[in-house]
């Protein structure tokens, strides 16, 4: 694969590493023929909008294929929703000089998983994680010295 990367090869594909357990995501390149991008992008008959409701109806389509794609895709496995609501909420925690205490009392927020949807498990499990850092974040800033996570039936309950 080296020889497609795009710092040692041909540039087919660019590597990006995310850190903190995820894979590295490879992207491929665009390598069409600009002439033949063009002649596959635009239509023959070049024809100008008729009014500006064409364009709002074509922005109000384009966020609804947004917001379709936010809702379908993949739901965080039990697997992962236990790392995290064990292991990687500590970590979080210590690094925010929090401490976890199954004696907190009041509910902070609750993680629904199927909220944090997406295409690949990976992308949701960072949805998740970045759900669970701020929510933590803000109570350490708050002033809470200790909280407690738990994951149950597709959720992730943060105490303090």
């Amino acid at each position: 694969m080296a020889e497609l990367d795009s710092d040692k090869g041909i540039g087919l594909i660019r590597r990006v590493k995310r850190g903190q357990g995820l894979p590295t995501l490879i992207y491929v390149m665009n390598f069409i023929d600009v002439e033949e991008q063009a002649s596959l992008q635009e239509p023959e008959n070049e024809a100008e909008p008729e009014s500006d409701s064409t364009e709002e109806s074509d922005l109000e389509a384009d966020l609804e294929a947004e917001s379709a794609e936010e809702t379908t895709g993949v739901v965080l496995s039990d697997v992962f929703a236990v790392h995290l609501a064990g292991g990687q909420a500590d970590s979080i925690m210590g690094h925010l000089g929090m401490a976890r205490n199954s004696d907190c009392a009041r509910v902070a927020v609750v993680i629904a998983l199927s909220d944090y949807m997406a295409p690949t498990e990976d992308e949701a499990y960072f949805r998740v994680w970045e759900a669970l850092n701020a929510t933590l974040t803000a109570q350490a800033e708050s002033g809470a010295a200790a909280a407690n996570c738990v994951f149950t039936d597709g959720t992730i309950t943060v105490w303090i």
